[in-house]
């Protein structure tokens, strides 16, 4: 009897913490903070942004009272999500800004803030002694495991754009 009552336990206990994890997961999908925009569009409250995906990593204030709300989902993270606020408070455009596409725009003499502008945050920075450069680094999604990167002049500008490997890809084998 006794070992009965201690597998019926055991399996309330797993029970009652499988519906836990359920629950918890189960918030995650209208908790603020939600990975992506999901089912957000242009022409929704701005207000819908916050309570879906909450407060925005950075927030780009422009001459013309817009705004960019940037969500970067990183350091290890892969996606950005750039959402344009007009002065009305709606969405005027919203996007994922990790894309070759986007990385091709990235011309030579941009400044570091414009670039933060288009792509947000980078997932990496470091300095390089060679004539005081920094480079930049944002992880993307992709299948060839490498890594966007800027190097940035002493003056914050691009001189050089491109792809690198992912070290966090590098498997010791041995």
């Amino acid at each position: 009897m006794g070992v009965f009552r201690r597998g019926r336990s055991q399996v309330r206990s797993l029970t009652v913490a499988g519906l836990l994890v359920l629950s918890v997961l189960g918030g995650c999908a209208v908790m603020p903070g939600a990975y992506g925009p999901g089912p957000l569009r242009a022409g929704d409250a701005s207000g819908a942004v916050r309570a879906r995906m909450g407060a925005p990593t950075e927030q780009i204030r422009r001459a013309d009272g817009t705004e960019r709300w940037v969500y970067a989902r990183g350091p290890l993270g892969r996606h950005t999500w750039m959402v344009d606020v007009g002065t009305d408070g709606r969405v005027t455009q919203l996007y994922q800004a990790l894309e070759p596409a986007r990385f091709a725009t990235v011309a030579r003499g941009t400044t570091e803030a414009e670039v933060r502008s288009l792509l947000g945050p980078p997932s990496e920075q470091r300095r390089l002694a060679i004539e005081q450069r920094r480079l930049l680094s944002w992880r993307y999604e992709t299948f060839d495991c490498q890594l966007f990167t800027v190097t940035l002049n002493r003056i914050g500008q691009v001189i050089d754009a491109g792809y690198i490997p992912d070290p966090m890809c590098d498997v010791d084998t041995e």
